[in-house]
């Protein structure tokens, strides 16, 4: 399971956003944009799409 994550522009730290791939390949092929998440670190909206998020895989 690939959890797509942004990093917050206040804080720097990873910040899931709930979007979960089965692959890696599915997470290259989707097309995200006006997408926002509310930052569990700093409390704003921040943008998710293809330029703010990224892979990480999931613990097994």
């Amino acid at each position: 399971m690939i959890n797509a994550m942004i990093t917050c522009p206040k804080t720097g730290k990873p910040v899931p956003t709930s979007i979960r791939f089965g692959t890696l390949a599915a997470f290259d092929a989707v097309i995200l944009e006006n997408n926002v998440v509310r930052c569990n670190e700093c409390g704003e909206n921040h943008l998710v799409d293809n330029t703010t998020v990224k892979a990480f895989p999931s613990e097994p």
